[in-house]
């Protein structure tokens, strides 16, 4: 059987058209996460445990990576300054999913700046939606993918808050939510 044909239930081959959608991975992230990076090889870089394996059934395809990710700013140590996101593919970063650097700017994923001159100091009760869609071309295997979503915040590694904000209120009036961070992943025939 070539790249992107199935051999069916009844011996029939059937081949997939490039760009036919051959399955769909689903992680995600319920519960909160409160993480501070720190500094030397991690560049402040938190493995938020956000997360999806899919095992290619075709070692040509494409996987469509979509991220969902609520973030909260840290108002305290930085002003709400800048949170972003990379994907990691087997535990190393998947570059071809980043901007690029330009003048010392490092490329990331995708990235969000909730920054507040501290005159209000209200980005500790905000919470905002950052995510993106990704695509790793030509997988390169039928083995196991895991790839996995990193988060960074600004330098010197101040606190990064996931599916809440900095000030979170609990209360039986309902303040504050707890949203889902996410990721998907589809195996796209090449």
């Amino acid at each position: 059987i070539s790249a992107g044909t199935f051999q069916g239930s009844l011996g029939a081959s059937v081949t997939m058209p490039a760009g036919s959608v051959i399955q769909v991975v689903h992680g995600r992230l319920s519960s909160t996460l409160v993480a501070t990076g720190s500094s030397g090889a991690s560049d402040y870089i938190v493995d938020i445990g956000l997360s999806a394996s899919i095992t290619p059934k075709f070692s040509t395809s494409n996987i469509l990576i979509n991220v969902n990710l609520y973030v909260g700013a840290d108002q305290t140590s930085a002003s709400g300054y800048q949170q972003s996101y990379f994907i990691y593919k087997n535990g190393s970063e998947l570059d071809e999913v980043n901007g690029d650097e330009e003048g010392g700017r490092q490329g990331v994923a995708g990235g969000i700046n909730m920054y507040d001159n501290g005159g209000a100091s209200q980005t500790q009760y905000q919470i905002a939606r950052l995510g993106g869609t990704h695509m790793d071309y030509a997988v390169g295997s039928t083995s196991a993918q895991t790839y996995s979503v990193r988060t960074r915040s600004y330098t010197s590694g101040p606190t990064i808050y996931i599916n809440r904000s900095q000030s979170f209120l609990s209360s039986g009036t309902n303040y504050d939510h707890v949203p889902q961070s996410t990721i998907t992943l589809t195996e796209i025939a090449a």
